[in-house]
């Protein structure tokens, strides 16, 4: 398995990955993404090469992308800051630590910035908020987004 950055040829695969992963998430009552996904928003990432793809046999099976941001809702970090944002996994891999590899690979990327790393997502998951706090990121809070909170976690450099 491998994860590179992603290319044109990648978006509708990955398209066709976030829309089935959001499909799953809806089903488990998990509505913080919207469906279906915009292909030209997706193209429009790729162009700016943040959005990377964790691959297996030549088949897109996860993506996620990485971006410089502004921490919200957090004074105590400063710096230079990555967001780490729409981590998705064909629903088939999941359960395979395939998303902890995803995360370590941002976190070794932000950490060759000298860049905190952080992440969100939908308060009420709370398996997904177990996840992230076991592969090394730290709980910030909750905070209001949207009609709904979110909880972020971050990672300091090393």
């Amino acid at each position: 398995m491998t994860i590179r950055l992603a290319t044109e040829e990648d978006s509708e695969e990955i398209v066709l990955l976030l829309n089935e992963t959001t499909v799953d998430l809806h089903q488990k009552g998990i509505m913080q993404w919207e469906y279906p996904w915009d292909k030209q928003m997706i193209l429009n990432r790729i162009t700016h090469s943040f959005i990377y793809v964790l691959e297996q046999d030549r088949q897109v099976i996860g993506t996620f992308y990485l971006t410089s941001q502004t921490v919200l809702n957090s004074s105590s970090l400063e710096g230079t800051s990555k967001y780490l944002g729409q981590i998705a996994l064909k629903p088939a891999f999941q359960g395979q630590q395939l998303g902890s590899k995803m995360i370590k690979f941002a976190l070794d990327l932000a950490n060759q910035e000298k860049a905190t790393l952080y992440l969100d997502c939908w308060a009420g998951n709370k398996k997904l908020k177990a996840f992230y706090t076991s592969v090394g990121m730290h709980y910030v809070g909750d905070f209001p987004h949207n009609g709904y909170n979110v909880s972020q976690f971050h990672s300091l450099p090393r």
